[in-house]
């Protein structure tokens, strides 16, 4: 009975046509089993069985059985719904989210809206729109409690694109290395000379779909200077007219020092929106260090530009701290807010500065979102009121004593988030209402890109 199972399971999962079954080489590798000889017989199903309506729902209700444990947790931690958006060549959009979110009642009927923490995408620009749609007055409760998050390495992608475009001066820079590594990937004198210099690392050529892949292009072309020096005019013999001057423009290019130096300028002015997305593909559940995040992007590329004119630096420092405006959302700033190593008295006591208290007005607004969008609620003014207790450890939140304090000094780092799940699953309990939002908020998802990475392996856009 097990051997049956596990093969209805393949033959399902795997999406098999029944007739297959049916056919002759099924029939015979089903013969030649039979006629082994053993102990052990294999006893294939049927036809018939494997199409038979009933045996398609046991196995269904095996496979939700099998689950019921992982569901269980969505009732408390809620799931993230992901979602990439596609658009033609023309940037026509092929997914219409607007129609999607039109369409939502029915998934939230299959996958019920309390199970939803976030719906997360990369429509930068319709996702503002659905989430009007989505929170209007004439939606249900539960679905207007959902939060729609864009997907913060889409907005990554958006701020190194806008330093791209920052002037002439950049795209120069970008459009000779493109041509640079085309032309020694593409001819097999030059990569041969290349790759004996080099035998570790290869060139990168930039791929159209994301914009991190020009800033590894231009990293990759640094740290391999020597090795491309080695490219030599005359040694990769003599060239067909058609690209005799293109070579020599390369080997010049690749000896000229100022281009480098441009380069280099550049590569440090996008580094770090470039570590922000490393730090984001390591799972996409960082929710509660997304603001410190793009508060050090902030900093760190207005130093960087200093070494540019004053108005392509300011002009760089806006678009950045626009993008990071665009990617934070209140949830963010609840997460932020409820991680336990950043309790700290200067939220709610003396003269609070204007950026924290933009923070925690932000974390009011996300708590009167999954409260109930009324503001004389009871159960608002608890959860706001314990929100305080939680910052001056005061009442039953500080319930965990020093033993909470020294778990709460666990909370950072890349497992900053987790263990400040793990810290509200523990000492939470006296605070139900700020425990449930806590929870919610630190499992949901900064970014869509999973889905945005299978879709440009499945397309093979990427050149390498």
């Amino acid at each position: 009975m097990e051997f049956k199972n596990r093969w209805l399971r393949f033959v399902y999962s795997q999406r098999l046509a029944f007739n297959i079954f049916r056919s002759e080489p099924w029939l015979d590798v089903v013969r030649h089993f039979r006629e082994l000889s053993g102990p052990v017989n294999v006893l294939w199903p049927s036809e018939n069985e494997i199409a038979d309506i009933e045996t398609v729902v046991r196995m269904a209700n095996d496979v939700a059985a099998d689950l019921a444990e992982v569901r269980a947790r969505f009732y408390v931690t809620g799931a993230t719904i992901m979602s990439d958006g596609r658009k033609s060549r023309d940037a026509r959009p092929i997914v219409n989210f607007l129609q999607v979110v039109g369409g939502s009642r029915g998934v939230f009927d299959d996958f019920p809206s309390r199970r939803v923490n976030a719906i997360c995408t990369d429509s930068a620009s319709t996702y503002v729109a659905a989430t009007n749609m989505l929170q209007g007055p004439e939606q249900r409760p539960e679905d207007r409690r959902i939060t729609w998050l864009p997907c913060a390495v889409h907005v990554c992608n958006k701020m190194l694109s806008d330093i791209r475009c920052l002037s002439s001066w950049s795209k120069d820079i970008i459009v000779r290395g493109r041509v640079v590594v085309r032309f020694i990937k593409d001819h097999g004198a030059t990569l041969h000379i290349f790759r004996r210099e080099s035998t570790q690392m290869g060139l990168i050529y930039p791929c159209e779909t994301s914009f991190a892949s020009v800033f590894a292009m231009m990293e990759r072309l640094l740290a391999m200077r020597s090795a491309e020096r080695t490219v030599d005019d005359d040694s990769c013999g003599p060239w067909d007219h058609s690209v005799r001057q293109l070579a020599r423009w390369v080997w010049w290019q690749v000896r000229h020092g100022p281009w480098w130096d441009s380069m280099s300028i550049l590569v440090h002015i996008m580094e770090p929106v470039y570590d922000m997305l490393r730090r984001l593909d390591r799972g996409g559940l960082h929710m509660s260090r997304v603001v410190q995040w793009t508060q050090d992007v902030t900093r760190e590329v207005a130093q960087e530009v200093r070494t540019l004119p004053a108005d392509s630096a300011h002009f760089i420092v806006k678009k950045v701290q626009a993008r990071c405006a665009h990617m934070l959302e209140p949830a963010h700033a609840a997460a932020h807010h409820l991680c336990s190593s950043r309790r700290d008295l200067r939220y709610y006591e003396g003269v609070v500065n204007d950026c924290d208290a933009s923070l925690v007005r932000e974390v009011e607004v996300y708590i009167l979102l999954q409260i109930g969008f009324n503001v004389a609620n009871p159960e608002y003014e608890t959860a706001c009121a314990q929100l305080g207790d939680f910052h001056i450890r005061r009442g039953g939140i500080a319930s965990g004593g020093r033993d909470g304090d020294r778990e709460a000094q666990r909370c950072t780092g890349d497992v900053e988030t987790y263990e400040a799940r793990c810290w509200w699953s523990k000492w939470g309990q006296c605070t139900p209402q700020l425990q449930v939002i806590a929870l919610r908020v630190m499992y949901m998802r900064t970014c869509s890109f999973p889905e945005e990475r299978n879709w440009v392996v499945h397309k093979g856009v990427q050149t390498k």
